[in-house]
């Protein structure tokens, strides 16, 4: 059984009625769901929703033969509102074991096979890709197009994409929003793992998510739109009493649905993926963030502040540096704030690209960052010019949007992609601030529809961003990094669902709209 067919087993059992007769029953066993976290050198780390009963060893083949594994198990996390027990299984490779293969690992429970690498030691000489993405509503996506696109495009890459970079919204706790009372009544963590429960237990989402390992990061509908602001629409942020159980039971969620796929265990909220001679920084900008009226207001702790700057302090070469919300993007209001609306901060992440730029760093040379991020619903390239640097392979800071792989719904009727602002930072937030940095849209340099040759990159389409990565074939240059836009299907009106549509097998959908190619340093 693949794993985009995995369904409930069937097993017959004699039960005793109250006259004390017997009679054959079709009883129905809890179906294991296994999602697969962040590739390590040596293995990964496996989530398990089962009934109750650990996860038995996965068996692991390379080139069609046995590998032994060291097997470890910890839990089981129970939450409130949601009736599987979760598990999260270490499954640790033999230290001979080559880093970067790929290997066959079969599921006992599921009969479910996948096929995933380990994180290599370096970029390996033709390069690696990783696939990125953010922004998934659940009941636009009936037909399971996301699931096929994605199929599709690691047939399209020369090289099967090494992991997953989830950015933020990877579900949508409040729309539909829970508006009558009755369901009010229910309490945060049963609202919270209802909706876990239909994202996680479709078939087709939970066969994407096992496609490639998977790091996720947050973004405000993990807990809900603009959070922490309450929010006019949405009841459960009204009072005070159902706002801070939801909010707790959404990060409560958030860590043992998505934060155990991550490395550390959601233990801390930031990831650092060593891909020499580039590095990956994936930064939550979103379940550490204040009010936006607190004093100081925050957008990240101080923890995961220094590890930022520690990080590119230490940079010795390109770095890509992952966020839940733009940073090329207009000042927010009370419906939505931006992270210009929290300018001390921006100025500090400001302040971190241009010391990668010059130099200022542990080892005096300068290095490209190139920011990933999601949240606005179209795909996009752009560049900022940092003022007083003359040298062209570094004046550049690159900003590549992938959102959304399914469009929320159904108050859009017409798409618009977000608008670019003209300097950093944007607005009004920060009128202080001097020079600005212009931004300026990346051309195409594909000539595929929507975008005609020469024209500038923006599309509402839903989409997946993908990153090819492979150490530079000229000096001085570190790495190539050609992005990539696949199309998942074309943008629809979005429409309310009242009842579940029926999901017939489609045809992938997966195309390629974009692609552009920076040289890095």
């Amino acid at each position: 059984m693949g794993p985009d067919t995995a369904h409930n087993d069937k097993t017959i059992r004699k039960v005793q009625t109250s006259s004390g007769r017997h009679k054959i029953v079709e009883a129905t066993q809890v179906q294991s769901w296994i999602v697969p976290g962040t590739p390590l050198a040596d293995g990964w780390h496996l989530w398990y929703a089962t009934d109750g009963v650990a996860p038995e060893p996965a068996r692991v083949l390379r080139g069609g033969l046995p590998v032994a594994i060291n097997w470890q198990v910890t839990g089981p996390i129970r939450l409130a509102g949601f009736d599987r027990s979760i598990y999260r299984a270490r499954l640790r490779l033999p230290a001979d074991e080559p880093r970067g293969a790929s290997y066959h690992i079969h599921i006992p429970e599921t009969g479910e096979q996948y096929q995933w690498s380990t994180l290599p030691a370096s970029l390996p000489p033709d390069g690696l890709s990783l696939l990125f993405g953010s922004c998934f509503w659940q009941q636009d996506d009936a037909e399971g197009e996301l699931l096929r696109a994605c199929q599709d495009i690691i047939k399209l890459e020369a090289s099967r994409p090494v992991f997953k970079l989830l950015l933020g919204d990877q579900i949508y706790l409040d729309w539909p929003p829970d508006v009558a009372p009755w369901r009010l009544q229910r309490g945060g963590y049963r609202l919270v793992g209802e909706r876990y429960q239909r994202y996680w237990g479709d078939d087709a989402y939970r066969a994407f998510l096992g496609l490639l390992p998977n790091l996720m990061a947050p973004d405000d509908h993990e807990f809900w739109n603009d959070y922490p602001e309450p929010q006019i629409q949405l009841p459960v942020t009204w009072q005070a009493g159902l706002r801070d159980e939801f909010a707790a039971a959404a990060h409560d969620y958030f860590h043992a649905f998505q934060g155990l796929l991550n490395p550390e265990g959601g233990e801390q909220a930031w990831t650092i993926v060593s891909l020499p001679p580039a590095s990956l920084f994936v930064a939550d900008t979103r379940s550490e963030r204040s009010h936006a009226d607190h004093q100081p207001p925050q957008v990240m702790s101080p923890a995961q502040w220094a590890a930022l700057e520690d990080w590119q302090h230490q940079l010795r070469g390109p770095g890509l540096l992952a966020i839940g919300q733009p940073l090329f993007q207009d000042d927010g209001d009370w419906r939505d704030h931006s992270l210009s609306n929290f300018p001390a901060e921006y100025r500090r992440l400001l302040a971190l690209l241009r010391r990668s730029a010059i130099g200022d760093n542990a080892h005096g040379e300068p290095h490209n960052i190139v920011l990933l991020t999601g949240d606005i619903h179209n795909a996009r390239s752009t560049c900022a010019t940092i003022p007083g640097i003359k040298d062209d392979d570094f004046k550049y800071v690159y900003e590549l949007v992938a959102s959304a792989s399914s469009a929320i719904g159904p108050y859009l009727t017409t798409p618009k992609p977000s608008a670019l602002p003209l300097f950093l930072p944007p607005g009004g937030a920060d009128s202080d601030f001097s020079p600005r940095w212009p931004v300026q849209a990346v051309k195409a340099t594909a000539p595929f529809d929507p975008v005609a040759p020469g024209n500038f990159y923006a599309d509402v389409d839903n989409n997946l961003g993908v990153l090819r990565l492979r150490p530079h074939p000229k000096q001085p240059y570190a790495v190539e990094l050609t992005h990539v836009s696949y199309r998942v299907r074309p943008y629809r009106k979005p429409y309310l669902e009242w009842r579940r549509a029926a999901r017939d097998t489609t045809v992938g959908a997966g195309r390629l709209i974009h692609s552009h190619v920076l040289n890095l340093r």
